[in-house]
């Protein structure tokens, strides 16, 4: 079984950067994103838990996006992917 579900983006018309929380399109900067989500925009916002997107066999525009602290708070953590930056740029070294 596949875990998905619904949200209600609050998007904004004109985001003011390229990098912004795909929830509430609020401006990120690259330190600012801990965490990422398994999204599709198709059949309207979807997100996907990570721990069984894999088993899903699907034709539609599927995508990893950045999503603030805040947000993480309102989605629940466990629908989402925890990344370290601090780690991506240490391994650059």
């Amino acid at each position: 079984m596949i875990d998905v579900k619904f949200f209600d983006a609050d998007f904004r018309r004109q985001p003011k950067t390229s990098i912004n929380c795909a929830y509430c399109q609020r401006d990120l900067n690259s330190q600012q994103i801990k965490y990422l989500a398994w999204l599709s925009f198709e059949n309207g916002p979807q997100i996907f838990n990570p721990k069984t997107v894999w088993k899903m066999k699907h034709d539609f525009d599927l995508g990893l996006h950045p999503i603030g602290c805040e947000c993480a708070k309102h989605i629940g953590k466990e629908w989402l992917l925890e990344i370290k930056f601090q780690d991506c740029v240490e391994g650059e070294q």
